[in-house]
Parts: C-alpha cells; sequence; structure tokens
C-alpha cells in the first residue's frame, strides 16, 4: 500500500502536469490571439458579436488573454502586472 506521502506526491505531480499543459495551451492561445489579429484594433478583432451565446463578453476573453501572457512571464520569471485574474477566470470558465 501506498504511503500518504506517496500519494502526496503522486498528487504533486498530476497538478503539476496539469499546470504544465494550461501554460503550453495559454501561450498557444496568446500567440493565436496576436497572429489572427483578434485584439483590439487588429485586422479580425474579435467582437461581443463573435462569442454571442457563450454567455461571455469580448472583453472578457480578451482579459483572458492577458492572463495568459502574465502566467507564461510567471514562469519565466519576468514581471508580472497583479490583478484579480480570479474575477476573468470565473467570469469564462465552464465547469461552475
Amino acid at each position: 500500500m501506498a504511503s500518504r506521502k506517496n500519494k502526496f506526491a503522486v498528487q504533486c505531480q498530476s497538478v503539476d502536469t496539469t499546470i504544465a499543459r494550461a501554460i503550453e495551451d495559454a501561450r498557444a492561445l496568446e500567440e493565436t490571439w496576436s497572429t489572427r489579429t483578434y485584439n483590439a484594433g487588429g485586422n479580425d478583432e474579435l467582437v461581443d458579436a463573435d462569442v454571442a451565446g457563450l454567455e461571455i463578453t469580448a472583453a472578457q476573453v480578451t482579459a483572458f488573454i492577458v492572463l495568459a501572457g502574465e502566467l507564461a512571464k510567471l514562469v519565466d520569471n519576468e514581471a508580472v502586472t497583479q490583478a484579480y485574474y480570479s474575477i476573468t477566470l470565473n467570469a469564462i470558465r465552464t465547469d461552475i
């Protein structure tokens, strides 16, 4: 039988993997956002009509892209902007 410490370490590995994948996905989304010029003022700016029916706004998606960039900076040991990013996460998540 695995010890509690072993189970704890396995859970740490699992969460680490989840976070690492989320960071990779966040970087990819930020790159796509920029490349496809979905940004405000971009050639193909994301607007509320693009997310109609998702019960979110274009501004909330934009806020998430900002969060994604800050997350990437955090793990790269770069300066980050402090903000209430939990508001952004709670606004667009679909599991609650």
